[in-house]
């Protein structure tokens, strides 16, 4: 063991974290990227009291810091695969209500939206002409260049196809007020407003860049959030004035068809069950609890 890692452990150990094994610091000082895993994970393990100041708790280990960087990738990993499945089927809803509405051809016709002279609702549409030319322009095989070589339109799947979820909610936001109210009680029938999608799709995107940035996700917090009502409180959740990992949860549930969101309760519980179990020298502070209550937002028993 080099006199570098030597200095980092002394460090370590100075703000009060147990280092009993050695070789397994080594091993992340070495092989993964310490310094992230460290500055990104102690916040749950660090002791509030001002005249301890960034001390951990008696009792912390490496491990248990390891245990919820571990805990986070798994995390991640479940919240994004089915957030791609929310993304298909939030396509699938605005693709089959503007059908109905406008039809599929040229739907990118201005009278097909709601832009009322809105500076950000033509720049909405403006961009989305530009991803199709982009299409047009710089790939030579796709269902875009192929349906406007051939028969000189471009149908309105293949318009919905190529966006993103961040594009996706720019095209969603210029649709007309009463089209958008469909598509918000295709999914919850006449419970969810318009204006709570246009929420949860701000969340969502808030959510699909902390997957691509390599960001953590058991702090997850959201600007937006959503309002207080029935809907919520069934599920023991109350609108906070950020939204974290327990509102994507709920926002999960009702996006996701009933069968994919039982699988991803099993997911995110048997990994719930991982953190705990590697967390079992910190009982006594309960910090399995805190890291639920405080971090992840989860309600005491929701995953019992």
């Amino acid at each position: 063991m080099d006199a570098y890692i030597n200095k980092q452990i002394s460090i370590l150990e100075k703000l009060n974290l147990n280092i009993s094994d050695k070789d397994f610091i080594e091993y992340i000082l070495r092989k993964e990227n310490f310094y992230y895993i460290v500055s990104e994970y102690k916040n749950p393990f660090i002791i509030n009291d001002n005249s301890k100041k960034n001390k951990f708790i008696n009792g912390t280990t490496i491990e248990n810091i390891y245990a919820l960087y571990e805990f986070d990738i798994d995390l991640k990993t479940i919240f994004f695969k089915y957030l791609i499945k929310i993304e298909s089927i939030l396509k699938s809803l605005i693709y089959y209500v503007f059908y109905e509405n406008h039809g599929n051809i040229n739907p990118l016709k201005h009278s097909n939206f709601s832009l009322n002279n809105d500076k950000m609702k033509n720049e909405n549409l403006i961009f989305i002409h530009k991803k199709i030319f982009s299409k047009l322009t710089k790939e030579k095989e796709n269902d875009i260049s192929y349906y406007n070589n051939n028969y000189g339109h471009i149908p309105l799947w293949a318009i919905i196809n190529i966006l993103d979820l961040e594009e996706l909610r720019k095209f969603y936001l210029i649709m007309k007020d009463d089209e958008r109210d469909e598509v918000a009680k295709k999914i919850i029938e006449d419970k969810l407003l318009k204006t709570e999608l246009d929420t949860y799709f701000n969340i969502l995107v808030d959510l699909k860049y902390v997957c691509f940035d390599n960001l953590s996700i058991y702090n997850f917090q959201s600007k937006h959030k959503l309002i207080p009502c029935d809907l919520y409180f069934k599920y023991d959740y109350i609108p906070e004035s950020v939204s974290n990992l327990f509102t994507l949860i709920i926002i999960f549930k009702f996006l996701l068809y009933k069968e994919d969101f039982k699988d991803m309760y099993k997911s995110i519980a048997s990994n719930l069950d991982y953190l705990d179990n590697n967390l079992k020298n910190l009982r006594s502070q309960k910090l399995y609890e805190r890291i639920c209550e405080k971090f992840l937002g989860i309600p005491f028993g929701f995953f019992a």
